[in-house]
């Protein structure tokens, strides 16, 4: 993921910045190129990563502490220590689950706020984490993900 935004972000953008001065750009041209391929061998290597998941999720079950696990082989999973995050809000962590969840997209907004509305905004997953560990949820309660009928 990382990589992925990495070319896109960094190498991609030098590159158009690079092409509007450059005297020789057939050799941008060709490095944008193999700069654009590489990346989408990458985000079909995600692609088939999240498949291979969410399969293994629906045939086994994949809940609890098997499902915290099979997100820790991936991407840093310690709740308890925000140290790592250069700022509060999305991560890592929630590039990933939206990935296995499919839920990459904000939904758009479909009607004006009234005066003291805030617009919807995901929960970042890491604090989704962080609220089920510190509740624990026994077997007969239920834990509900909501979003209002405008955003879904």
């Amino acid at each position: 993921m990382e990589a992925i935004d990495l070319i896109g972000f960094q190498v991609m953008d030098r590159i158009e910045d690079l092409l509007r001065t450059s005297t020789q750009p057939d050799k941008l041209n060709e490095l944008q190129h193999r700069a654009e391929k590489l990346r989408s061998r990458l985000e079909k290597i995600d692609t088939n990563l999240f498949q291979r998941l969410q399969a293994t999720i629906r045939t086994k079950g994949c809940t609890g502490k098997e499902f915290k696990n099979l997100v820790k082989k991936y991407v840093d999973l310690n709740v308890a220590d925000n140290r790592h995050q250069e700022e509060i809000g999305y991560d890592t962590l929630d590039i990933f689950i939206n990935g296995l969840t499919l839920l990459q997209t904000m939904p758009e907004q479909t009607k004006d706020l009234e005066p003291e509305m805030v617009w919807y905004q995901k929960t970042p997953a890491r604090v989704v984490f962080e609220l089920v560990e510190r509740s624990h949820f026994s077997k007969e309660d239920v834990f509900l993900i909501w979003a209002p009928a405008w955003a879904r």
